[in-house]
């Protein structure tokens, strides 16, 4: 998690989000108090809206880790670097080049081994988002991290999937949002952006996990996503 996450709680449509949390008076010297951050992370923390028949919710990166080999990708051969990597071992692979990438034992892209194990694992976790507040000039950009294990979506298929929704504040007041999709993302003004109180709603693409500031999106050029306002 990068210096500057701070812990939110996040509605998950009907499920119960807990976010992770640190306090501290400004642990980062970004100049702004952890409290200050804790609290913009909570209070800009985004619905998401998971279409019916979603595998997925957002996961510790713990569970994947915890799931996965270490291996790395050098001249056409991939070697196993570690077999039981920890989210703190991870720190000691730096090494330009090495191409380093966690492999899922339970499963890839060529079958469905990893929903399998999530679908028993998901019992015991929770749906986990990581929120980071940044001071850039005048304005305030409080972001929203969440990590997929898998995405099955019709574009591709792969391991670990990360997305994001990001807000923008000046002084006190939103002024707009930005959701990670296909290859890039969206932006709209706040005033366009559906809200419960001050928390964006996200409408999440089965499988892909991107992100739409509407149920009635989800059509990128060839990618048909399903999205749902009753997920």
């Amino acid at each position: 998690m990068a210096a500057g996450t701070r812990p939110a709680v996040l509605i998950f449509a009907a499920l119960a989000v807990t976010c992770l949390a640190a306090a501290a008076e400004d642990v980062d010297g970004d100049g702004l108090s952890d409290a200050n951050e804790s609290s913009l992370a909570e209070r800009f923390c985004p619905v998401l809206h998971l279409a019916p028949g979603e595998l997925f919710f957002p996961t510790p990166v713990e569970y994947v880790i915890e799931n996965s080999q270490l291996k790395s990708y050098q001249d056409g051969t991939v070697t196993t670097v570690a077999s039981k990597p920890t989210s703190s071992s991870l720190s000691v692979y730096s090494q330009p080049g090495s191409n380093y990438f966690l492999d899922n034992i339970h499963g890839g892209v060529d079958d469905d081994g990893v929903a399998a194990h999530f679908g028993e694992a998901k019992k015991n976790l929770t749906p986990t988002v990581y929120a980071r507040v940044i001071p850039i000039g005048n304005l305030t950009v409080v972001q929203y991290w969440l990590f997929y294990p898998f995405n099955d979506g019709p574009l591709n298929r792969h391991e670990g999937d990360w997305e994001m929704v990001q807000v923008v504040v000046s002084g006190d007041t939103p002024v707009s949002a930005g959701y990670s999709q296909h290859f890039s993302g969206q932006w709209a003004k706040w005033e366009d952006v559906l809200t419960r109180g001050d928390h964006p709603v996200v409408y999440v693409a089965k499988g892909s996990h991107a992100n739409y500031f509407r149920s009635s999106q989800g059509v990128l050029g060839l990618q048909n996503d399903v999205v749902s306002a009753s997920g």
